[in-house]
């Protein structure tokens, strides 16, 4: 606050003399206070106490100095530094012009030259010569020349041809195939099969066999197995279902049956307090109980114990420590011995 900014304060607010001789005195007071600890060109930290310099001013000792912007410059987003105008690139502490070439343009790309050149234009070093594009062919963009680029020709050849040396050459397309999705490459039709990369054959299916999910191949029904250039059928045992399996056993158990030397399916035998498991060829024992063997046996739980989270085994109260079968105290940093186990 300086001294026009009080007298407005007092003239708005029809102060008393004795009022503003005592504010003028606190002003006189403040104002050394506050220039000794922030400098010009400065605002308090919005981090809390202390001070930041303005927009345009990096701290220097304990004071603001101004950021000195070259011509052709602007300061960036921090106001800490500049950055060169778009047609000149920075050069230590000044901006330079780019020189463009004939047949390129500016851009933020090449950042050590500023331009590239256009389309249809290659690349050498100062200078963008025209690219010789062949019939069937068009222009690709590779800003970076022979080195970067894709293709290093700078052309592609248009959809149902293909590059051969400077050129570009019809595809030649079989009965029963068609052209792929990039226009390059042609491939048979669902149900054929290419044959010396020049033919499409048909697949030759057997009557008990279909299609597989790449049209180029065949697979044996449901029940059936492949063998060589046919399908067998599959024997199914009792308990079991066929599955699309055509060199496997071709079958699988029921639920409650397990296979038994890849020729039959056994009823899983399930002991008291136990269940089947998600697959269904095998049990668990329920929650309370362990296994021993092909038994579910009762779980022993001692003192200041519970079962865990699996439901097979325990595990101690809080503020006790497991110790072999007990659980032992932590209170004291001594275990206790009254621990003796109890069934639950």
């Amino acid at each position: 606050m300086n001294v026009r900014t009080v007298w407005v304060v007092a003239s708005r607010a029809t102060l008393g003399a004795v009022e503003l001789t005592l504010l003028l005195v606190a002003l006189s007071v403040t104002a050394p206070t506050l220039a000794a600890s922030a400098p010009v060109h400065s605002h308090p930290s919005e981090l809390g106490s202390g001070w930041e310099c303005n927009y345009g001013f990096i701290p220097e000792d304990d004071r603001c100095v101004q950021v000195q912007v070259p011509p052709h410059a602007y300061l960036d987003d921090t106001g800490l530094d500049w950055k060169c105008n778009r047609g000149y690139r920075r050069s230590e502490d000044q901006c330079l012009a780019i020189q463009v070439p004939l047949h390129a343009h500016l851009t933020r790309l090449a950042i050590d030259r500023g331009w590239q050149c256009d389309m249809g234009y290659r690349d050498l070093g100062n200078s963008c010569v025209a690219i010789r594009v062949p019939a069937h062919a068009h222009p690709t963009y590779e800003p970076f020349g022979d080195l970067d680029a894709l293709s290093g020709r700078g052309w592609e050849c248009n959809w149902g041809y293909r590059a051969k040396d400077e050129s570009c050459v019809a595809i030649t397309i079989p009965p029963n195939a068609f052209l792929t999705a990039s226009g390059q490459d042609w491939a048979c039709k669902r149900g054929y099969f290419k044959k010396d990369e020049a033919t499409c054959v048909a697949l030759l299916v057997p009557a008990v066999a279909h299609l597989d999910s790449t049209g180029h191949d065949w697979v044996c029904n449901l029940g059936y197995r492949r063998r060589g250039n046919a399908c067998v059928a599959v024997v199914i045992p009792p308990h079991a279902y066929p599955t699309y399996d055509g060199y496997g056993r071709g079958w699988s158990c029921e639920r409650g049956y397990r296979e038994q030397n890849d020729v039959r399916c056994v009823a899983v035998r399930v002991p008291a307090h136990a269940f089947l498991s998600d697959s269904g060829n095998g049990w668990l024992c329920a929650r309370g109980f362990r296994q021993n063997g092909e038994l579910c046996v009762p779980l022993q739980l001692p003192a200041n114990a519970h079962v865990d989270f699996s439901g097979n085994d325990w595990e101690c109260d809080d503020g006790y420590l497991r110790l072999a079968d007990r659980c032992a105290s932590e209170a004291n940093g001594l275990f206790s011995n009254v621990n003796a186990p109890r069934a639950r």
